[in-house]
């Protein structure tokens, strides 16, 4: 399962460092989300978060090429891994793919158990760190999820969504029929463009970021 939110921060111009041997110029606006996740992540801005007993927590943050001033609207991942594992390096394609289209693309790090031997409990306390670092409050939640997955068990995600809307949250869930854990990524996966253009739609129509249509092709 792979939880986003929305929310809003500074921003400014942020240029991509050089892709096998390529400038940012050179690179399709619709295509940076193909490069690799440890290019995206040397290349991003850092911003440490949170400090804890075992070591500092970095947002990585990729904002517009563009010229744009300003607030802009933002979107937050957490890489998926189950409470065990995962790296920031391993989702920011998700991160890249929002920013091409004019968000601030974020990817937070956060304890897990493979790499700071935490519970559960820290990686949720981190998240809460990370969004309150982005934005105060509780901005719009989109996730997707499997139907078939045996990490996040889809039922769960259809409980977490229906408490989220009692308590007054705008929150959407979006399903992936037949799919596993790993629901829509790596960036290969067929369900990768279709869950991030309902998304894109999804933050749209709460007004995080400008409605340009779709920025999808369907072939």
């Amino acid at each position: 399962m792979n939880v986003s939110t929305g929310s809003a921060v500074m921003g400014s111009v942020f240029c991509l460092g050089l892709f096998a041997g390529l400038s940012p110029q050179d690179l399709n606006l619709s295509e940076s989300y193909l490069i690799t996740g440890e290019t995206l992540c040397e290349t991003a801005e850092k911003v440490v978060y949170k400090k804890t007993p075992q070591g500092e927590l970095l947002l990585y943050i990729l904002r517009p090429r563009e010229g744009l001033q300003g607030y802009l609207p933002a979107i937050v991942y957490f890489t998926g891994g189950g409470w065990v594992g995962g790296e920031p390096r391993d989702q920011i394609a998700n991160a890249a793919w929002f920013r091409d289209r004019g968000m601030i693309g974020i990817t937070a790090d956060y304890r897990v158990r493979s790499r700071q031997g935490t519970t559960p409990l820290e990686c949720v306390k981190d998240a809460k760190s990370a969004i309150r670092c982005v934005r105060g409050g509780l901005p719009p939640t989109v996730l997707s999820c499997g139907t078939e997955d045996d990490v996040t068990p889809y039922g769960e995600a259809e409980r977490f969504v229906r408490l989220m809307k009692e308590a007054g949250n705008a929150c959407e869930l979006i399903t992936i029929p037949g799919a596993g854990h790993s629901c829509d990524w790596p960036a290969t996966n067929p369900h990768f463009l279709p869950t991030l253009k309902r998304m894109v739609e999804f933050l749209e129509e709460h007004g995080f970021m400008p409605n340009r249509g779709s920025h999808v092709r369907s072939d």
